[in-house]
């Protein structure tokens, strides 16, 4: 008995692509070893970022990720999270690697040109709601300098729809 437990802890690691055949790994048991493996990398947010990363892998929510947790994904789409892993183990920013970042509850294109909106940032949009009263007769005139993926003016603009907008940037 001894025997077998010496032989058991001296077994290297595995990764979740190596622990059980392919076609029988499911959704759940493919989060579970992400989140695992990111948290050995030091990521931050391990379970939330493997499940935006697998969820986008699929083309499906977060929300309709956990009631598939018992399929089991094809061999594309396996590859297509492993891929996405490989990139966030590295320490590539999530909204980079899905091309997309929510932000004032609207979805922004992302990419590493441009600054990923932050949830703070939501406070200016916040801050500039709170200087325009929505009893105005006027439009508002709102400048947004730099405005990179455009989150300020367009969370701005669709909470006062009557605001003229300028958004404008380098790049």
């Amino acid at each position: 008995m001894h025997a077998q437990t010496t032989a058991a802890a001296s077994r290297p690691l595995t990764t979740w692509r190596e622990t059980r055949p392919a076609r029988e790994k499911t959704l759940a048991h493919m989060l579970t070893a992400a989140e695992r493996e990111l948290s050995a990398c030091g990521i931050d947010t391990p379970r939330l970022d493997a499940e935006v990363l697998l969820a986008d892998a699929l083309g499906i929510s977060r929300t309709a990720l956990y009631a598939r947790l018992a399929d089991i994904p094809s061999a594309e789409q396996r590859a297509a999270f492993r891929q996405r892993l490989m990139h966030r183990t590295s320490h590539e920013p999530v909204a980079y690697i899905t091309g997309k970042q929510e932000f004032w509850s609207l979805e922004f294109a992302v990419e590493p040109g441009v600054l990923i909106p932050r949830p703070e940032t939501e406070l200016v949009v916040e801050t500039g709601l709170g200087l325009f009263d929505s009893h105005v007769t006027a439009a508002p005139r709102i400048a947004d300098i730099g405005t990179g993926s455009g989150c300020l003016a367009i969370a701005l603009t669709t909470e006062l729809p009557r605001a003229r907008c300028w958004a404008v940037d380098r790049s």
